[in-house]
């Protein structure tokens, strides 16, 4: 049996250098980007539905995902 530990942040789709919404695909590599720098292997995606940037990208850095709305129904 091969065991696998998550390692996860909370990602909140901002880009502080701007101080606004991550919007675009180049935004979304950013985010990712520090994420996978910070070596985690898991992202929970905070509060509402992300981009479809994140979402796709994610999938294809094999990055596991979660999604918890604030309606309290979780999504993963």
């Amino acid at each position: 049996m091969i065991l696998s530990f998550m390692k996860s942040i909370g990602l909140h789709e901002e880009i502080s250098q701007r101080q606004g919404r991550a919007y675009s695909e180049q935004d979304a590599i950013a985010l990712l980007s520090e994420a996978k720098g910070l070596g985690v292997n898991m992202i929970r995606l905070a509060h509402y539905p992300q981009n479809e940037y994140i979402v796709r990208l994610a999938e294809q850095w094999d990055l596991c995902y979660g999604r918890k709305y604030q309606s309290g129904r979780a999504l993963i």
